[in-house]
């Protein structure tokens, strides 16, 4: 996320000294914004859950459990975000409803560093699959993918009791319409973590999908002349490109914490990173739902379609050898 954002803000002590950035029509036009950006995205990831809830599921299906708890992290930070953003119109008194700004903070948080691991869970179990096509279910096994869900959400659960205490809390401050921690040691904490994050969204995805289609290429299971070869191709590109451009955007650019543009480009930059994950499938596909449950193929799929159409053709030529290898079946 932004470093002038969520995790680099300064302190609550700091801005409650400094000028009121949003006040009157500025703030409104602010909230508004954000608000229009959360109700969108928020949206989209109901139609995304509703479309893929059925095809959720263990070992080669990991994928759309994984996407589905990126969408639901997603709306929780989604959520939040409108929330604070409609109740910064309500001129509440900082200190006196400061567990409620804390509240929020503690939510927001943790969702995106919780979105973060996910996608790197993702990354990972795709290339697994990729690498191992065959032998891949031998080790990422039914038992150890719950043992990885579980950890997930106690993860989750966990930063959000820390970031519920005096010592790291994080805040909602509505005169900047941004976050801000309780503690500088706090605000240095969160910018350390903030800064691995973000090469983690930006590097981790780029290396490991270039060498997911190179072993694809190498194994001759991609040509890029078929359709859904060329879709699976476009949708992955554009999430690795939309994440790296989002880590220069975020590492690179000098952001001003008391600006008011660079705080609205800030926040806007982290909400369109929620979306990221699941726009391709609605840009890359006919219609929404169609879009969702059209499945990407993965190695397995590819590997699976080229040895039966390489069986099909040694069967439809005559004198053919039987083979003595049966067609891949995938195991659920």
């Amino acid at each position: 996320m932004s470093t002038g954002s969520e995790t680099n803000p300064g302190t609550t002590k700091q801005f409650s000294l400094s000028p009121q950035i949003f006040v009157g029509t500025d703030r409104l036009y602010v909230s508004l914004w954000y608000s229009l950006i959360c109700t969108l995205f928020i949206s989209l990831h109901l139609i995304f859950i509703i479309a893929i809830r059925r095809l959720c599921g263990w070992k080669s299906k990991f994928s759309f459990t994984i996407l589905l708890l990126v969408s639901i992290f997603c709306i929780i930070r989604l959520v939040t975000h409108l929330v604070a953003s409609l109740t910064s119109l309500l001129y509440l008194d900082f200190f006196k409803y400061k567990i409620l700004w804390q509240i929020f903070g503690s939510l927001a948080v943790p969702s995106y560093f919780t979105v973060v691991l996910l996608n790197v869970i993702l990354t990972f179990h795709r290339f697994v699959y990729t690498a191992l096509p065959f032998t891949a279910s031998n080790y990422l096994r039914k038992s150890l993918l719950k043992i990885i869900v579980a950890g997930i959400l106690l993860f989750f659960l966990s930063l959000v009791a820390v970031l519920n205490t005096e010592l790291f809390g994080v805040f909602w401050v509505d005169v900047i319409m941004t976050w801000a921690t309780s503690k500088s040691y706090a605000a240095d904490i969160y910018n350390l973590i903030n800064h691995i994050s973000n090469y983690g969204v930006g590097i981790i995805n780029l290396v490991a999908y270039t060498c997911l289609f190179a072993i694809l290429i190498r194994r001759r299971l991609l040509s890029f002349t078929r359709n859904h070869e060329i879709k699976m191709t476009l949708q992955v590109l554009c999430m690795v490109v939309s994440e790296f451009l989002l880590f220069l955007f975020w590492e690179f650019a000098t952001m001003n914490a008391f600006d008011a543009w660079d705080i609205i480009k800030g926040e806007t930059s982290d909400l369109f990173f929620y979306i990221i994950t699941i726009l391709p499938y609605f840009i890359f596909n006919g219609s929404a739902t169609t879009g969702c449950t059209a499945r990407p193929p993965t190695a397995v799929d590819l590997y699976t379609k080229s040895t039966q159409e390489h069986w099909k053709i040694l069967n439809d030529t005559p004198m053919a050898i039987p083979p003595t290898v049966k067609p891949f079946s995938r195991d659920h």
